[in-house]
């Protein structure tokens, strides 16, 4: 039942991650692009730290959020280079893990970065920056993410408005 009202919203994904992490991922839902939402309600420290990774995630978060199944492990591997498959998957796991895409899809924490790179058999994260060197590419992945597992942007119109008739 659940199910088939959510995907008739088609918000299925993110009120599922909303309905397992608790009110406070409502305020990170999925905001792309460095779109900003009001965080008046937030502590100061909850602000200053919302949208980022503020530490090294446990060994158990490492493991629910940044691993990489083989369906996306071959989605990852589509990419023509070494920064575009550990970007992409970056970007994949941050937006599970935070319930948001970065501003700076590089701003990881460096555990991160080497959790993905042994599933991705990659030796050394040396080449993360250049993934940056296309302003563009980390826009792209994220929409392609966006799409592909259906996530929604709540900023928008009609996503305030489906999220206010699910609530």
């Amino acid at each position: 039942m659940q199910d088939t009202i959510f995907g008739t919203l088609g918000l299925t994904n993110s009120i599922r991650a909303f309905l397992e992490h608790g009110p406070r991922f409502l305020a990170r839902i999925l905001l792309l692009k460095g779109v900003q939402m009001p965080v008046a309600f937030l502590t100061d420290e909850q602000a200053q730290e919302y949208g980022r990774s503020t530490g090294e995630p446990s060994p158990a978060q490492l493991a629910r959020f940044f691993h990489l199944d083989d369906a996306e492990q071959a989605l990852v591997r589509q990419r023509r280079s070494a920064p575009n498959r550990l970007g992409f998957a970056l970007q994949l796991c941050t937006v599970r893990f935070l319930g948001t895409f970065l501003v700076d899809p590089t701003d990881v924490p460096p555990g991160i970065v080497v959790y993905l790179c042994r599933q991705l058999g990659m030796p050394d994260p040396v080449c993360l920056p250049r993934y940056l060197d296309r302003p563009s590419t980390h826009h792209e992945h994220a929409d392609e993410i966006t799409q592909r597992y259906g996530y929604q942007d709540f900023h928008t119109p009609a996503g305030t408005c489906g999220l206010v008739r699910w609530l």
